[in-house]
């Protein structure tokens, strides 16, 4: 599966075998067809598995590293998460919401919506925000426990981002409530 191109690989591949109608019904069908789906979806499944395996075991290795005595691993690793975060809100707002949304309820396009079909666009931006939330606070509170132990870190530029963080998310949580109100405006109308 890994030498498969990534399009065929991941999770959204795995909802359009699962929630999509036409593969759905596939997948049921006794025959060739039903059967390769199914594999299909068991090999996306364990290749996720691999490598989710694969970052919990190479983990130690890097906390090692980060934790060496002396290592400016700890400064970069924050300096990553910390721009990494930010990429999530653009990610999420750009992406996730105002790609569907549209700037008019005629320029919504519901279906470019990540999960759509399995219903989980909404909820899946909102665990999105919630654990970059998470995240953020996490890196604050490391970066003050570095501080103790070393005074030479710069504690502000990361409550600034955090600043930042808090004001995307809250922005984000207000988009993700308008997208939940035209879905219900469209399932009416639908």
């Amino acid at each position: 599966m890994r030498k498969k191109s990534v399009a065929v690989q991941g999770l959204s591949v795995l909802e359009r075998l699962l929630y999509d109608t036409d593969q759905r019904a596939s997948l049921l069908t006794k025959g060739a067809g039903g059967k390769r789906r199914c594999a299909a979806g068991a090999a996306i499944a364990g290749n996720l598995e691999t490598i989710a395996r694969e970052i919990v075991e190479a983990w130690p290795a890097v906390k090692e590293k980060i934790n060496a005595e002396g290592s400016t691993a700890p400064r970069e690793a924050v300096t990553r998460f910390a721009t990494d975060l930010l990429t999530i809100y653009q990610v999420v707002g750009d992406l996730k919401l105002d790609a569907p949304m549209g700037k008019t309820a005629a320029e919504a396009k519901p279906k470019s919506a990540q999960w759509w079909r399995s219903g989980l666009s909404s909820q899946t931006a909102r665990s999105n925000e919630y654990h970059a939330d998470a995240f953020a606070r996490g890196i604050i509170r490391q970066q003050r426990l570095q501080l103790r132990r070393d005074i030479k870190g710069d504690v502000a530029s990361f409550v600034r981002i955090a600043h930042v963080s808090r004001v995307a998310m809250a922005e984000l949580t207000e988009k993700a409530q308008h997208a939940d109100e035209l879905a219900a405006r469209a399932m009416v109308i639908g």
